[in-house]
């Protein structure tokens, strides 16, 4: 762990203060890091790798293996902070392995799906419904969005004050809740299997 680290920070010292700035420092810092499990940092460094690799490509396959391990991980962390009901670090780790992640491969994680299930967790209705829109728009898991899409535009129609419309509210919440940890369950299940 120690040589992982030192080799992060020799290269940070002495290859990313100045003028030029190299691939390979860059590339090395995210395999370091990555070593060390710090995988929302080391996807950092692996798209500036990415990016400084265009002008030069010596890494291609390198840099995309890296960064594919450090998604697989990301999503696995959320979705395990969600399993384990701490569903703010489920969202942090989420929106982490979302940024700067292309199309393909957030259709490939059912990314706005998962985010739509912990704003419901969090019942930040206006943000799930957002996500199920993008998670439409982009096709994502279309049949199970269409569905969880209906219960939360349900659970944001205003509720009379009236005992039977409160018990249809509650009956309606605990369907919600239900539904989206099978979906959740089904995500995490299937991204286990492709690991």
């Amino acid at each position: 762990v120690n040589d992982h680290e030192r080799v992060v920070e020799l290269l940070k010292t002495h290859f990313e203060h100045g003028q030029k700035k190299y691939v390979q420092s860059a590339y090395v810092i995210g395999r370091e890091l990555v070593r060390l499990k710090n995988y929302a940092d080391a996807r950092e460094w692996l798209h500036i790798a990415e990016v400084r690799n265009r002008k030069f490509p010596m890494y291609v396959d390198q840099i995309r293996d890296l960064i594919d391990k450090c998604n697989q991980h990301l999503f696995a962390e959320g979705d395990e902070a969600f399993k384990a009901g701490d569903f703010h670090r489920a969202n942090e780790r989420f929106a982490l392995a979302a940024h700067g992640m292309s199309t393909e491969v957030s259709n490939q994680f059912a990314h706005y799906l998962r985010a739509a299930c912990v704003y419901c967790k969090l019942e930040e209705y206006e943000n799930a419904s957002q996500a199920l829109l993008q998670a439409l728009d982009h096709q994502q898991e279309t049949d199970t969005v269409l569905e969880l899409n209906q219960l939360v535009n349900k659970r944001l129609s205003p509720v009379s004050g009236n005992a039977q419309a409160k018990e249809e509210h509650q009956r309606l919440s605990k369907k919600l809740d239900r539904f989206v940890d099978q979906t959740m369950d089904n995500l995490s299940t299937r991204h286990t299997q492709t690991r």
